[in-house]
């Protein structure tokens, strides 16, 4: 095995995930977008593996690690001479390589996934494609995001402020459980339109959408313009709401006209349902008209599948680490980002693989457990992580080892004390 890290990730490229991400797509995909100049030495193939498996390891502080003092402390964690980079020149390299570069490398993995068949809910699979909107912001120094921070935080006028605020914002697939688009923009700069723009982008890859939401995008004009593009949505209703009933459609559902109070605005019609949840009635609206196949049951399900997006932003940044940003620049901090969203797929193809081996469901592994498994699995086996056509039984060993650990043989209890979750029971009516 050879001993500069460097040298193995441009000959090997990354070894066992090789039928995932071959070596030589990375490099299609960064000749595509970053014409080569000069020959380097931290190559694309080596920039993205060094951040990739960093990720997998214990988030981006083994970065750190690698890159301390000149040298690092990577021998520890895979037992291999580290390459002779600088930090400068590694945060350098995060400036010069476009993010375009993960971004379509995350697409390629996000594309292998889906024709994998990785599933979620298949709930209204073959009349429609239940899809998820929401946004989660990261907090970071304002210096190291430049154009891209948004108006930041100050304690007096005169006080110049060290935080910034951006916000990731993903359409989540229900139906595949993975996120579809990714915006990463300012906080609170065009909300709407960039969800917008990811909406017509989802529209030219599934017809018959139904969007989910919460009360942060509840908008008359918003509600508006998905009506006018074809697309169903489910939302709460605000408290303070001023609508008309037009008709009574059952016992808890009514055809409703909001907007007959806002100046300017084309009142629209919409339904509205209530669900009594703990002696409280919860009131939602969508433009589902269909009462024999979506009921009131299906919409307060519906609704509930929000949750999942929420889950998807814990694991993201609680699990990969995300927040903490190590680039001091705005391209380096996108590129980051989908490093770690590669990452995420690529544990969720792993989970589907370890589950159609061992013919069990993938609801049953935990992310959590299953990238602590991975991590555990790397640090003791770098030398078959590198091999050049690593053998089958390899990755079969570490998809066993994934079900063995992560895999929940005991179905969990239902939680009865949220009011964002569902008793096991009411699931499987309605799947």
């Amino acid at each position: 095995m050879k001993n500069e890290y460097h040298k193995l990730l441009r000959q090997k490229g990354l070894g066992f995930l090789r039928d995932i991400l071959p070596k030589q797509k990375i490099e299609e995909i960064t000749r595509i977008n970053y014409p080569p100049g000069r020959k380097r030495a931290l190559t694309g193939v080596l920039f993205f593996g060094l951040l990739f498996f960093a990720q997998i390891n214990k988030g981006i502080s083994s970065v750190e690690e690698l890159l301390y003092t000149g040298l690092g402390k990577i021998l520890r964690a895979y037992h291999i001479k580290p390459p002779q980079i600088r930090k400068q020149s590694f945060s350098q390299r995060g400036r010069v390589l476009p993010s375009k570069i993960f971004q379509e490398i995350f697409a390629y993995l996000l594309k292998t996934a889906q024709e994998m068949g990785v599933g979620g809910k298949e709930l209204f699979k073959d009349f429609y494609t239940v899809k998820v909107i929401d946004g989660s912001i990261l907090s970071v120094a304002a210096r190291l995001i430049g154009s891209i921070a948004s108006q930041p935080t100050r304690r007096f006028k005169n006080e110049k402020s060290k935080k910034g605020k951006i916000k990731i914002k993903p359409i989540f697939n229900q139906t595949t459980g993975l996120p579809e688009l990714i915006n990463i923009d300012k906080c609170l700069s065009g909300e709407l339109k960039g969800i917008k723009r990811l909406v017509n982008k989802a529209l030219q890859k599934a017809s018959a959408v139904i969007l989910v939401f919460d009360l942060g995008y509840f908008s008359y004009e918003f509600f508006g313009w998905l009506m006018g593009k074809g697309v169903y949505f489910v939302s709460r209703i605000k408290e303070n709401t001023c609508y008309e009933i037009l008709k009574k459609l059952g016992r808890n559902e009514w055809l409703v006209k909001l907007g007959i109070t806002a100046k300017g605005q084309k009142p629209i019609v919409v339904r509205m349902v209530r669900v009594k949840e703990k002696k409280k009635w919860y009131y939602y609206i969508t433009n589902l008209m269909d009462r024999k196949r979506i009921g009131v049951k299906e919409i307060r399900y519906l609704y509930r599948l929000r949750w999942q997006i929420e889950i998807f932003f814990k694991e993201l940044k609680e699990v990969l680490n995300i927040k903490k940003i190590f680039f001091y620049n705005a391209n380096g901090l996108k590129s980051q980002i989908y490093v770690a969203l590669s990452v995420y797929i690529t544990v969720k193809i792993l989970m589907a693989q370890s589950a159609r081996q061992n013919s069990v469901k993938e609801d049953g592994f935990s992310f959590k457990r299953t990238l602590t498994m991975i991590r555990v699995w790397c640090q003791h086996n770098s030398d078959r992580i590198f091999c050049s056509k690593p053998r089958r039984a390899v990755v079969e060993e570490l998809l066993g080892q994934i079900y063995e650990f992560a895999f929940r043989k005991k179905k969990p209890l239902a939680k009865k004390n949220k009011s964002e979750s569902l008793t096991i029971k009411e699931e499987k009516d309605i799947a």
